[in-house]
């Protein structure tokens, strides 16, 4: 939900992670992976995560935080290898999620 608005509703399969829920966002309502940054309660998750956890119990609501294209293409060329951090400005070198690409 962005702004409290429910924008699709995705029946997850039990082996699931964050990364095929990303997926499946993208095929629903368009946006792009790259651009995906999905909440639980008050924790980002990771890609590789279980959307089960080991007791069976799904995550509750997810949010879907959108970002903006030109950040998550910079993200993408560190991550890459294509850009390092020295080559960033410093307002991008101490965000945290640069750290993590």
């Amino acid at each position: 939900a962005i702004g409290g608005r429910t924008l699709c509703h995705i029946p997850a399969a039990r082996e699931w992670t964050v990364r095929h829920l990303k997926a499946a966002i993208e095929a629903e309502e368009g946006t792009p992976l790259k651009q995906q940054r999905l909440i639980s309660g008050d924790r980002l998750l990771e890609d590789a995560e279980p959307l089960h956890r080991d007791g069976g119990e799904p995550l509750a609501d997810v949010s879907l935080m959108r970002v903006d294209q030109a950040w998550a293409s910079l993200l993408e060329d560190v991550s890459d290898g294509i850009l390092s951090l020295g080559d960033l400005n410093e307002e991008a070198r101490d965000d945290k999620e640069t750290h993590s690409s």
